[in-house]
């Protein structure tokens, strides 16, 4: 789905797992490298750090797969 979902292969893509534990952002982040996407970003602390630090977040998804 990511083709049809981003197809600007140049764009900054960030992935991330809700904390260190998970391993899909990893494995996701490197498909998408060997897809040929070229600015693909893992943050490894995850969404439960990133609420920690108190920063903001959305609950509405974007480009939502139909």
């Amino acid at each position: 789905m990511a083709p049809r979902l981003l197809p600007d292969r140049s764009a900054h893509i960030v992935v991330y797992c809700s904390s260190r534990a998970c391993q899909n952002s990893p494995q996701a982040a490197r498909r998408l490298v060997a897809l040929g996407y070229e600015n693909v970003y893992d943050y490894e602390e995850g969404k439960q750090d990133w609420i920690a630090a108190g920063l903001p977040t959305e609950s509405d998804v974007v480009g939502k797969a139909v």
